[in-house]
């Protein structure tokens, strides 16, 4: 209840104090104390500021400064790390290790590559060989008899011909 006590409160004190001023502004501007006062603040807030702008200025020219200086420093310090001797030794023995990690992972691969294909090798060797020994069984009977049947053949030649 006290809100809205309030709140009629200020509806009903508001207008009388708010129409006044606005109504009234011009009157109030041209006032001899508002006038001096205005100046007053008007010039001591040029004064700080343009004293504000000042050291703004001068802080932002030393941080850039600063700024300027510190990257130097880092620039010259990796220049100076790259040709130290230590570091280039470093910097070999890690790419070395590095490269013969890669050496060994494609040694190892490729010797996969080699042992998969003496597999496949061994395996057609292994098949063709199977056919030779098919072929040759097949062949042998059939030499066998023909050469048979040759001497037959050329033994009766014989005894005709006698």
């Amino acid at each position: 209840m006290d809100k809205k006590k309030l709140i009629k409160t200020l509806i009903n004190v508001l207008p009388i104090v708010i129409v006044p001023l606005v109504t009234e502004r011009k009157r109030i501007k041209e006032h001899p104390d508002v006038q001096k006062v205005t100046n007053a603040t008007s010039k001591a807030t040029s004064k700080t500021t343009s004293a504000i702008s000042n050291k703004a200025s001068d802080v932002k020219e030393y941080v850039g400064d600063k700024k300027q200086e510190f990257d130097n420093k880092r620039e010259l310090k990796k220049i100076a790390k790259e040709n130290d001797p230590a570091y280039i030794e470093k910097k070999g023995e890690k790419l070395e290790k590095e490269n013969r990690k890669e050496a060994d992972k494609m040694n190892k691969l490729l010797q996969k590559n080699i042992d998969k294909r003496h597999k496949e090798e061994e395996k057609i060797q292994k098949h063709n060989e199977k056919q030779r020994i098919k072929e040759m069984k097949k062949y042998d009977n059939y030499n066998a008899d023909s050469i048979i049947t040759q001497d037959k053949a050329l033994h009766s030649e014989k005894v005709t011909n006698k």
